[in-house]
């Protein structure tokens, strides 16, 4: 089925305006899933990194302080902390 077969069928009543903008945003959708695609690839070629200490996840002390962990969340509210303690 070509464009002009798609455009002709669905959605019915569709206008031109319509169409053209929709053959855009999928346009656009589609380079999204691309550069989603591209970043994935770099991601996957990264050379392995430096070896991190062992860690362990830990319940919170319910009696001590919050310690968050070491990744600096500072976007978790409501009293959440991330527990970790190096073993």
């Amino acid at each position: 089925m070509n464009q002009r077969d798609q455009d002709a069928s669905w959605p019915i009543g569709a206008t031109s305006t319509y169409l053209t903008a929709r053959r855009t945003l999928a346009s656009a959708e589609q380079d999204l899933r691309d550069q989603i695609e591209r970043v994935a690839a770099a991601r996957r070629n990264l050379p392995p990194g430096p070896l991190l200490a062992d860690y362990q996840l830990t319940e919170p002390d319910p009696d001590g302080p919050a310690r968050p962990g070491p990744s600096g969340c500072g976007t978790c509210s409501g009293g959440t902390a991330h527990f970790l303690s190096t073993t």
